[in-house]
């Protein structure tokens, strides 16, 4: 048992409840009643609902975060309780975190994507902007960054898509051959590649490829955000899967012709510490030099 989520109630009937659960492979909204009787599943598909916001005050319609465009991304969606009709409140491309009034009539969207670091917008329940509170458009604009990649690789399934991110160095010429640094983290709950600012990399990350780094993140099986199976199947196996899917990404970057091979390393914290001395001591003569924080282990 792992619960992550409370009950909710309806504000005009506190006979019945919102629950989230997995029960067909990916987190959903459901509705019981008091007596513990199922009655309707609110949400369905091959998506996540990440936050329950609320319900608008008829209890017609629930308010959530959702990767339901994209396992990149968190929009603000509204469900009709009763149809099931979903729609998206209109907004950019990336990750936006709501915060609601009871009434569901405007939202505080703080909102991140690729091309704006952070902003806070008041918007009305269409998704229109009401007001401009807070806009940080590019804190590193005076500073030289490497060019970031965000894309897919097959991991060794064959079917499986796995999200890669890729930063150059600065003033990369693919005609020379760069080191690599490999950041893991791997675990369950947590999700390294989004499209928030930088792709959700940060600084360290970039100074690193300042510094003439490839710099190399990959979210393999067993991370969050991407359904029950993807994210359980290292239950009671750590080590396996996750292994298996960050090193088919260090093949993937063996067959870029500006890899030094010879220099590759890796590093990561926590669950990623652990990752780092698995992926050190499993994979002899893979990785030149590897830094294990904090790892989980004996």
């Amino acid at each position: 048992m792992e619960p992550l989520h409370e009950l909710y109630f309806s504000p005009e009937d506190d006979s019945k409840f919102i629950w989230q659960s997995r029960r067909d492979g990916w987190n959903h909204l459901y509705q019981y009643d008091t007596g513990g009787n199922l009655l309707k599943q609110i949400t369905k598909g091959k998506w996540e609902v990440l936050n329950l916001i609320g319900s608008d005050p008829q209890g017609s319609s629930v308010y959530y975060e959702s990767t339901l465009g994209s396992p990149l991304e968190k929009h603000l969606y509204r469900t009709e309780i009763k149809s099931g009709k979903t729609e998206r409140i209109k907004s950019g491309e990336g990750v936006h975190s709501i915060v609601a009034p009871a009434g569901m009539n405007f939202f505080l969207d703080v909102f991140s994507g690729l091309q704006m670091a952070r902003a806070y917008y008041l918007i009305d329940s269409k998704g229109s902007k009401i007001s401009t509170l807070l806009e940080d458009q590019n804190p590193y604009k005076d500073y030289l960054t490497g060019e970031m990649s965000i894309f897919t690789i097959k991991a060794d399934d064959g079917i499986t898509d796995l999200w890669c991110r890729l930063i150059r160095p600065v003033n990369f010429d693919p005609a020379l051959k760069y080191p690599v640094f490999v950041y893991v983290y791997g675990g369950p709950h947590a999700q390294m590649i989004t499209k928030s600012w930088t792709g959700g990399a940060g600084f360290f990350l970039n100074y690193m490829a300042q510094q003439g780094y490839l710099v190399f993140t990959l979210d393999n099986r067993g991370s969050a955000n991407r359904g029950k199976e993807f994210e359980s199947i290292i239950h009671r196996q750590l080590g396996e899967t996750e292994m298996a899917d960050q090193m088919t990404g260090i093949r993937y970057l063996k067959t870029l012709g500006y890899v030094d091979a010879e220099r590759i390393g890796v590093n990561g914290w926590s669950y990623g510490g652990f990752m780092t001395i698995n992926l050190m001591l499993r994979n002899p003569g893979v990785f030149k030099t590897a830094c294990a924080g904090g790892p989980v282990i004996d």
